[in-house]
């Protein structure tokens, strides 16, 4: 596969949000050192369960982690909703997936949030509701073929065994992340078992590596699965040599989305 674009090279964020369509996807992320940033600022953002919660995380980076993801989550949701971002309130479906109680002035934002060591994203979109969001790490140990085997479907452990095994991680890793990205926007989770659907990868390669992000990714769906793979859209980003990204979208044929950045630092809230 061609080199993946970089989140910093894409377009970014718009100031005003009179110029929001309705294919814009805001993709908001945090670069940083969890075990050496300072997140004061950012619990203060947070509401009475969220800090609760924060305390609970026995590691410095886990806690340092929720602390950015959810304060820059706030205040990325702050701008559509209007209010000040400690007063937005959030409630769950009954899978456990957030989303914010109230309209903002464009409508209800749908959102997904992301974090692994190093990296925090979040994806905002004023009108659709199916928006999904990956983020990993490719930097740590992970027994590839052994995942796949037990979650992957057949054709995709069989693409991944195909490969070379100086490519198996990355392939790996791009099967993961878009399956995340799926059962996500889907507000479902791991109800949804990975091995129902199945991605494909095997495309020719763009023209660019600005369109690898967009191209060669399709989805297929087994019989115990009811979705129609023509409503859904995905893209692939880098963030540095260590973090890759995944974006899952469901917004109709002929309505591919438009993804603009915002480089957010826990700085800010100082």
């Amino acid at each position: 596969m061609s080199p993946l674009p970089q989140l910093s090279s894409l377009p970014p964020l718009l100031d005003a949000l009179a110029g929001f369509s309705a294919t814009d996807v805001e993709l908001w992320f945090a670069v940083f050192d969890p075990c050496e940033v300072s997140f004061d600022g950012c619990l203060r953002l947070l509401d009475e369960a969220e800090r609760a919660r924060q305390k609970r995380f026995h590691f410095l980076r886990d806690r340092a982690l929720y602390a950015v993801a959810h304060a820059m989550l706030r205040v990325a949701l702050a701008r559509h909703c209007q209010h000040p971002a400690e007063r937005i309130t959030f409630a769950k479906n009954q899978y456990g997936r957030p989303y914010v109680v109230g309209p903002g002035p464009l409508g209800r934002p749908w959102f997904n949030l992301s974090h692994t060591h190093g990296l925090v994203a979040c994806a905002i979109s004023q009108h659709h509701q199916a928006v999904g969001l990956d983020v990993e790490n490719v930097a740590r140990n992970t027994e590839a073929i052994e995942i796949a085997e037990r979650f992957f479907s057949p054709q995709e452990v069989r693409a991944l065994r195909q490969l070379p095994p100086s490519r198996q991680r990355e392939r790996f890793f791009a099967y993961w992340t878009l399956k995340e990205s799926y059962i996500k926007a889907c507000g479902m989770g791991l109800a949804i078992p990975l091995h129902h659907f199945s991605f494909q990868l095997d495309a020719p390669a763009p023209e660019s590596a600005a369109a690898e992000s967009a191209a060669a990714i399709g989805i297929r769906f087994a019989a115990e699965r009811h979705d129609d793979p023509t409503r859904w859209h995905f893209r692939r980003y880098a963030c540095g040599d260590e973090h890759v990204v995944a974006l899952a979208l469901a917004s109709g044929a002929g309505q591919a989305p438009r993804v603009r950045v915002r480089r957010w630092s826990p700085e800010e809230l100082t």
